[in-house]
């Protein structure tokens, strides 16, 4: 097994990765409901979108992630592509 998958902070970062995904889709979802059938949601959204891959991206350069190889790693990338797949039925609406 690799030793890197015992690393306490891969771990950590594995946590923030997914709460960041978690928060980006509760305040969409949020913003949604506040807005229901307005074009503004797909701003806020676009915006909400942006910075959670600019946390995302902020984590990856915090851990210095060399690839997704790693706990870390792939948590960022499926966190990540989550958050893309929350911001498709914004671009629906």
């Amino acid at each position: 097994m690799n030793p890197q998958f015992f690393n306490r902070l891969d771990w950590v970062a594995l946590g923030g990765a997914f709460a960041i995904w978690a928060a980006h889709f509760m305040i969409a979802w949020s913003i949604s409901s506040i807005f229901p059938d307005q074009p503004i949601v797909l701003w806020l959204v676009a915006a909400l979108t942006l910075a959670a891959f600019g946390g995302l991206a902020a984590l990856w350069r915090w851990r210095k992630v060399e690839g997704p190889a790693s706990v870390a790693g792939l948590a960022i990338v499926m966190a990540a592509v989550g958050v893309a797949y929350d911001f498709l039925p914004a671009l629906m609406a």
